[in-house]
Formats: C-alpha cells, structure tokens, sequence
C-alpha cells in the first residue's frame, strides 16, 4: 500500500531558481495517508538529469546569521529516507500521467 497520495500540482511560470540554481518547475501537495496529514509547498526542481523534491523550508535570523530548517522532518532518519525516496518515485509517475511531463524514473542511488 502506498503512504502517499498526490493530491496535485502547482506549476510555476516565473524563473525562480533555488540556492543551487535548479529552476522550481512548480509545488505539490500531498496527503500521508498513515499520519492523516497534508502537507502543501512541497517544491519540485529540475536537475541536471533528473526531478527533485523538497519538504518547504523556512529561514529565520538567529543571531545575526540566516538559519534555514525544514518545516517537516521524520524523527527517524532511515524512515524519512524511505518516505523521500517514495515521495521522489510517486511525485515523478504522477507528473508524467497527469502533466507529460517526462522524468527520469530509473533508481535513484543512495
């Protein structure tokens, strides 16, 4: 059984690039289905070769100095690896059926 569901995609037209350049192609929302939650924002970047997902970030001064953290996190670190690997293979199927969007689906390492 699948713990997320995509509930849909936000494109974006702008040309708006995160910290590494990548061009965010839009966010999407997704509902965990074993946390009864929905979570909105979840950025998509395109890579050199491949899609990439992100839980959204937030950037508060602590300080004097810029702190980025993650406004959702797994306690566990193996069990948000697994959560974000299922979220990068769903993300990427439901793009490509409900938006021709052609991605990569091959295994991702690591």
């Amino acid at each position: 059984m699948k713990n997320i569901e995509i509930v849909e995609f936000y494109p974006l037209d702008s040309k708006i690039t995160d910290r590494f350049r990548q061009p965010i192609i839009g966010t999407i929302h997704i509902r965990i289905k074993f946390l009864d939650i929905d979570i909105r924002g979840i950025e998509v970047y395109k890579g050199k070769n491949k899609y990439n997902f992100q839980f959204p970030w937030a950037t508060v001064v602590r300080e004097g100095e810029r702190v980025r953290f993650p406004l959702v996190a797994f306690h566990d670190k193996e069990r948000q690896r697994a959560f974000m690997k299922e979220l990068n293979t769903e993300g990427k199927i439901f793009l490509k059926e409900h938006f021709k969007i052609e991605l990569e689906l091959k295994e991702e390492e690591g």
